[in-house]
């Protein structure tokens, strides 16, 4: 680097000044050198250091300046990320709200078909299950005969105070009525006594038991007609019942 020194003041093109010696052959030449005359010669070298130093400051500067900006961006692209975030939930929550609100709306109107189903097919719903529980139930009784073992147990229980007791069931339930006879007999007193008898009047899987002082019926039939009185009961109850 190069400095200009000009009437003893350093200036910023890197040269500087020095008075001119007059020459000793030209003693009588009276003029003195002018005053613009001057010499450029290079600045010394350790005039360097400070444009160095000076250098490296702005450096520094720029660096920390940077890491300023950078330290600054972070922050920023943080806060954006939240605030994206907390965007990102509150709609989420208006999406899952509206979600939501559709099932319930889906919900009331699959109750309110459901109700005009059973309001409307009652009967024929109760008529078509109980249709299919009877044959499901005489199905039973031809690969499980030793159902009417507990369909004539019950009714037996009811005169188990009689002293004399006389079963009439299906032909073909009579074998298995009577196979169990000792089974029945344990369900009396000591004392009493019980017969069985075949009657076609009395369908498969169903009893009459007769005793001293009653008579106690027990049918597939009737028992059916109470499990029809139970169904349509319930079915009315459920249709009268408020919506959640």
């Amino acid at each position: 680097m190069y400095k200009i020194i000009k009437s003893d003041r350093t200036l910023e093109s890197g040269f500087y000044k020095v008075p001119l010696q007059q020459p000793a052959v030209a003693a009588e030449d009276e003029n003195p050198p002018a005053e613009d005359d001057e010499i450029l010669t290079e600045a010394p070298e350790d005039e360097g250091y400070g444009a160095h130093d000076e250098a490296e400051k702005i450096v520094k500067e720029a660096e920390e300046k940077a890491q300023q900006i950078l330290r600054q961006a972070h922050m920023e692209a943080g806060a954006l990320k939240e605030e994206a975030l907390r965007r990102g939930l509150e709609e989420g929550n208006r999406e899952r709200e509206r979600l939501l609100e559709e099932a319930r709306e889906l919900m009331a109107s699959v109750r309110q078909i459901r109700e005009e189903i059973i309001k409307f097919a009652e009967p024929q719903v109760v008529e078509l299950s109980l249709r299919i529980a009877k044959s499901l139930i005489k199905t039973s009784l031809l690969f499980e005969p030793g159902i009417i073992k507990d369909i004539v147990a019950e009714a037996i229980s009811l005169l188990a105070g009689d002293e004399s007791i006389i079963v009439r069931v299906n032909p073909e339930d009579l074998g298995v009525c009577r196979a169990h006879k000792v089974f029945f007999q344990e369900l009396l007193t000591d004392d009493a006594s019980i017969k069985f008898l075949p009657s076609e009047e009395v369908e498969k899987g169903s009893c009459t038991v007769q005793g001293q002082y009653a008579l106690v019926e027990s049918s597939l039939q009737e028992r059916f007609n109470v499990l029809r009185e139970a169904l349509l009961k319930e079915a009315k109850y459920a249709t009268q019942m408020p919506a959640d």
